[in-house]
């Protein structure tokens, strides 16, 4: 079992949008990183 992250919504936007850092990409991309229920619901807000 590897390392999981929790996700939070300004990082789940910065993401999205293409503006995190190469290396902070790159580890959401490569391992099982999670968001919560919460965050869901911000992001649809």
């Amino acid at each position: 079992m590897g390392l999981k992250y929790l996700i939070d919504t300004n990082t789940a936007i910065e993401y999205l949008n293409n503006t995190l850092p190469e290396p902070t990409a790159l580890l959401i991309e490569q391992t099982e990183a999670q968001i919560s229920i919460i965050t869901r619901m911000e992001m649809l807000a």
